[in-house]
């Protein structure tokens, strides 16, 4: 197994659920074809015998497509990524790699986490929420009695227009690889007592506020006692900072499909996410799904 950096297999991870995301328009197509078997009058008509068998439809159609040769590369980035900051603790804290792979190995949250993205993006997981909503949406078609042009419209909506795959990955995985890395370096932190945090990565456009003040601001290297006052001050208790505005940039897309980056006033707290703490900073950071993809690593 190739050794990369861990920032590298993050964003290795992203490109891989990117390529994931891809069913809606196969989906959508297989749906609109079955839709068009089982139509009566130019109405959607389909017997209850025929809708329980919709899932098994639509799972089968993914099993068609690259989905499942990806996830099994995604999920092997665990194991990658594990090996990597094994390797990143010797250069860094000169701490013995082998010691970092047996305190992690130890840890039951280790297997909490990788559980969690095998069951949502796996079989089981996949066929009762990613799928089970696509064929909630055909059974209404069915109930409400519409026709063709009206189902094919609310499917479309569903599954092209509101990016339906895009989204339930983002919810299920994005950040997964990013908090797995987390929860090691909080390990190594809580293990050895570090107390410096190295802010790894540098700001972009959409950094969250918090991330730009540690990174720009302060250095990109703090304290933990300067880290909780930084959290104090933006995700106070745990609480993202809702009331107290900053400068920021914001990246706008208009109709004619170019961008630009507007100049606007947002929340401190930005971004974050709920319970956000120093003792899980390196698994929260600023919010994952930001872009930035910064990293906690502790030193002495």
């Amino acid at each position: 197994m190739t050794v990369n950096n861990p920032h590298d297999i993050i964003l290795e991870g992203d490109d891989l659920l990117e390529k994931m995301s891809g069913l809606d328009d196969k989906l959508y197509n297989r749906v609109i074809r079955y839709l068009a078997e089982n139509s009566k009058d130019g109405k959607v008509s389909i017997t209850n015998e025929q809708l329980s068998g919709i899932e098994d439809i639509l799972y089968d159609e993914i099993k068609q497509t690259d989905y499942e040769k990806n996830l099994k590369k995604y999920l092997q980035l665990f194991d990658a990524i594990e090996a990597a900051i094994s390797l990143e603790q010797v250069a860094l804290n000169g701490l013995k790699a082998a010691a970092i792979r047996e305190l992690w190995n130890g840890d039951p949250l280790k297997q909490v986490l990788k559980n969690k993205v095998i069951y949502d993006l796996g079989k089981d997981g996949l066929k009762r929420y990613f799928v089970d909503g696509i064929a909630q949406a055909v059974r209404e078609t069915s109930y409400f009695n519409l026709d063709i042009k009206s189902a094919m419209d609310v499917l479309k909506t569903k599954l092209i227009d509101d990016q339906y795959t895009k989204q339930y990955l983002k919810n299920a995985a994005m950040g997964s690889l990013a908090e797995y890395d987390g929860a090691i370096q909080d390990k190594v932190r809580v293990t050895y007592g570090f107390h410096t945090m190295v802010y790894i990565t540098n700001t972009i456009e959409t950094s969250r506020p918090v991330c730009t003040h540690i990174k720009d601001k302060l250095g990109g290297r703090i304290s933990d006692t300067d880290l909780q006052k930084v959290l104090d001050e933006y995700c106070p208790g745990g609480i993202p900072n809702k009331t107290d505005y900053v400068p920021a940039k914001r990246k706008v897309k208009h109709k004619d499909g170019s961008v630009e980056f507007k100049d606007v006033m947002v929340p401190k707290g930005s971004g974050m996410v709920q319970n956000t703490f120093l003792e899980n900073w390196s698994q929260q950071c600023g919010g994952h799904a930001n872009g930035c993809r910064h990293r906690a690593l502790w030193t002495v």
